[in-house]
């Protein structure tokens, strides 16, 4: 995933192989993640939900620099059940006016779908970005920057599984983004992202599990989406950081036009959320992607001091996936958060998750009120 390596500071000592090893053949360089979380529900109406310890993600990345100007990159997840190409691709950076980057990628689209999994205030992103901003898929993009503005499109077409599941046809996404840095670090960031794909062979189809992946259970689903003409996406986003606060918010509405005579369709949704530092670090932004980065701890966490970086984070979200015939449900979520960051690539998080509400008739989720709390341990190496 994202980590814009120009936008980093120095990085303090840290184990061997932490952070990644430099291969002794052909240069390629080896890292990867793993994020194990647990977690329980309680209140579950629908008996759907079971307790659990799962390896959420177990990601490999490899990457070698071919000239100055040339870049390989790949990455895979490994799931239980079978292994997710993640990405791959190539990246030139010869041209004067803009990077090109060619594989198997993130559409560029959103601010939290563009920020790693691993940089997050909270252990999952919003609903809506789950439900209806684009993953990963196959294509061409043009990234672009100047001053405090970034830019970048790319054309995509058919990629490999994300999640589950698979899309086909063409599309053609965008995201602008803007900054503002006032003063020390305080930045005002905002962004536009618009995407339109013609869906080809696959129906479309829309769904969000709780804002937790303890259970693979997803309470809204709009199911395959037959007769679609093509689906349209538009985002708009917004952050602000000084110092150790931190707010974010994102809204996403998409567009489904069918053929037969069929009414078109309107999903959205839209997160709030806020962090704060109680140890006084500040979340870093990476002005090159439009995105934030790395929590760094201003005093580490050693067994002979030093007590790392620790995060109080809250959101509000909210999902809707019904709209004419389709009943996919609405879905309103309440988390809370807590994060210590132990050293920068150790992090052990906490969630209490209330799903307020959700509102999916003639399914077992109707009216399911339920709590979720659940913890993740984060290793980088």
């Amino acid at each position: 995933e994202n980590d814009n390596n120009s936008d980093k500071t120095t990085k303090p000592w840290q184990p061997p192989f932490v952070g990644g090893v430099q291969g002794p053949v052909l240069g390629i360089g080896y890292n990867g993640f793993l994020q194990i979380d647990g977690g329980a529900f309680s209140n579950d109406l629908s008996g759907e939900f079971k307790n659990d310890v799962i390896v959420r993600r177990a990601r490999l990345t490899f990457d070698r620099r071919l000239t100055h100007d040339w870049l390989i990159k790949g990455s895979a997840e490994i799931n239980p059940d079978d292994v997710e190409i993640k990405d791959l691709y190539g990246r030139y950076r010869g041209l004067s006016f803009a990077s090109v980057q060619i594989g198997n990628q993130k559409e560029p689209f959103g601010l939290q779908r563009m920020t790693s999994s691993r940089f997050t205030a909270l252990m999952e992103r919003g609903m809506v970005v789950d439900a209806l901003a684009p993953d990963r898929n196959v294509g061409v993009t043009l990234n672009s920057q100047r001053d405090n503005l970034t830019g970048e499109i790319g054309l995509f077409g058919r990629g490999f599984k994300q999640d589950g599941l698979q899309v086909s046809g063409a599309a053609v996404t965008g995201r602008l983004t803007h900054h503002r840095k006032i003063r020390g670090k305080q930045i005002i960031h905002t962004g536009f992202s618009l995407s339109y794909r013609n869906p080809g062979s696959t129906p479309p189809q829309f769904r969000s599990r709780p804002e937790s992946a303890i259970d693979d259970t997803f309470m809204i689903d709009t199911g395959e989406i037959d007769q679609a003409d093509h689906v349209s996406r538009v985002g708009i986003e917004a952050a602000y950081v000084n110092g150790p606060l931190s707010l974010q918010g994102e809204y996403i509405a998409t567009r489904v036009n069918r053929e037969s005579g069929l009414s078109s369709l309107t999903f959205s949704g839209w997160y709030l959320y806020g962090s704060w530092f109680l140890t006084g670090e500040s979340r870093p932004y990476y002005h090159s992607t439009g995105t934030f980065g790395r929590v760094y701890p201003v005093s580490p966490f050693t067994f002979h001091g030093g007590h790392g970086a620790w995060e109080l984070a809250l959101r509000f979200s909210q999902a809707d996936l019904t709209d004419k015939d389709i009943v996919g449900g609405k879905e309103e979520n309440l988390t809370v958060g807590l994060n210590w960051h132990l050293r920068e690539y150790v992090v052990l998080m906490a969630n209490y998750i209330n799903v307020i509400d959700v509102d999916r008739p003639g399914s077992v989720f109707d009216n399911n009120d339920m709590d979720i709390f659940q913890l993740r341990l984060q290793l980088e190496f």
